[in-house]
């Protein structure tokens, strides 16, 4: 009777993977102070039905194809919704006109955390103290529909939409829970 009982968890389990739930292995400190490289985070596969249920501050599992033709798996804070006019430059961001406010936590080394307000999330977000000077991009659009913009929380060290632009909600494979 263990073997049946075994079996059928280890189904269950199985079930619950492939359907319902996803994990990911952060591979660097893009997502830094809430998501160290190295953590890894579980995923919700079945959050959103269509891009109106995605909400600012989300923390999406998502797939893209870069230039090398391979795809990769990003993790990233969504800060954008279709429809909303982004603005980005060095440590300033705008969304809808409105700057997040930020409030400052503590030092980490050369970084500053700040608690972040953007709508109804509230998370942490890294910024250096001094900048080395390498120039950040910039971005400046009104988020398409079916699309995210989506930014890393240290965010001067994340490859993100200010790179790539806006992200289609079809890559999106899950909400961190």
């Amino acid at each position: 009777i263990f073997s049946i009982v075994a079996l059928f968890v280890a189904v269950m389990l199985l079930i619950v993977k492939f359907f319902l739930i996803d994990f990911a292995i952060v591979p660097q400190n893009g997502m830094f102070p809430g998501v160290s490289a190295g953590s890894y985070i579980v995923f919700s596969r079945r959050a959103y039905s269509k891009a109106g249920d995605v909400r600012r501050g989300d923390v999406v599992l998502f797939d893209r194809v870069e230039r090398d033709g391979h795809e990769y798996r990003y993790v990233w804070r969504v800060i954008g919704l279709p429809g909303d006019k982004i603005e980005v430059a060095g440590d300033s961001i705008l969304v809808n006109g409105l700057s997040p406010r930020r409030d400052t936590l503590r030092q980490d080394g050369y970084l500053v955390i700040f608690r972040e307000t953007n709508g109804n999330a509230t998370y942490e977000v890294a910024y250096p103290q001094h900048p080395d000077g390498k120039e950040q991009p910039a971005a400046s659009l009104t988020v398409p529909e079916d699309h995210l913009f989506v930014l890393g929380d240290n965010r001067f060290e994340a490859a993100d939409s200010r790179y790539f632009g806006p992200i289609p909600f079809s890559s999106i494979k899950g909400k961190k829970l």
